[in-house]
């Protein structure tokens, strides 16, 4: 009953101690406060959750493709609209604040429920994207989950994943182009591939070769 009594009384608790120290001034402030921080809590557990359940490399934020069940074509377009369709097969071109390119394509080989075969984000469009429109919302899936970004350097690129299954970089033209297996042996059609210029990355695509 002590214990019980004591888990009951320690949000209360908590509620009284940030009222203090906001002065004692008004406590739906302090009470609002707590809550807000609660949740945010809740979402940084979520996301570390999310996170380590798939191989480093393997996601732009929650789109991920190191599991049998990849990224929906319906969803995303419902929510961004189906920006500029290129390349006949479909890929879905978005331009975003920034001057930041955000792309996917779908299976071509399905009718219905269409999963993703490749994501794409990068400072420049994907060939047959020049005319990429903006997305209906904010498209939060334009870094990786471990904080790679387009515009970091060569050097984080490679603290993040320079252990990664088959990580090499080699030289394409004026660009150096890095890529790994996120979940080599295990999906080995998985490849994600970044492209560095001038010591920074200026694309980050992560694909399925089926």
């Amino acid at each position: 009953m002590r214990e019980a009594h004591a888990r009951q009384e320690s949000p209360a608790l908590a509620r009284r101690s940030l009222s203090a120290a906001l002065g004692g001034q008004n406590d739906g402030i302090a009470a609002m406060t707590y809550k807000l921080l609660v949740l945010a809590v809740a979402a940084f557990v979520l996301l570390g959750a999310n996170v380590a359940n798939h191989a480093p490399g393997a996601c732009l934020g929650s789109l991920c493709f190191d599991q049998s069940d990849r990224p929906q074509e319906n969803p995303l377009v419902a929510r961004f609209g189906p920006g500029h369709i290129a390349n006949a097969g479909g890929a879905h071109c978005y331009l975003v604040d920034g001057g930041i390119f955000f792309m996917f394509n779908a299976d071509s080989h399905r009718e219905q429920d269409r999963e993703l075969d490749w994501v794409y984000v990068g400072s420049r469009p994907w060939p047959g994207c020049d005319q990429s429109l903006p997305p209906n919302e904010t498209v939060p899936y334009l870094s990786t989950p471990e904080g790679l970004h387009v515009g970091d350097s060569e050097g984080r690129l490679r603290d993040l994943y320079g252990r990664a299954p088959g990580f090499k970089v080699k030289k394409q033209g004026k660009s150096r182009v890095a890529t790994f297996g996120p979940c080599a042996p295990d999906c080995a059609l998985l490849e994600t591939t970044v492209v560095i210029e001038g010591e920074r990355v200026v694309s980050i695509m992560i694909a399925n070769h089926e």
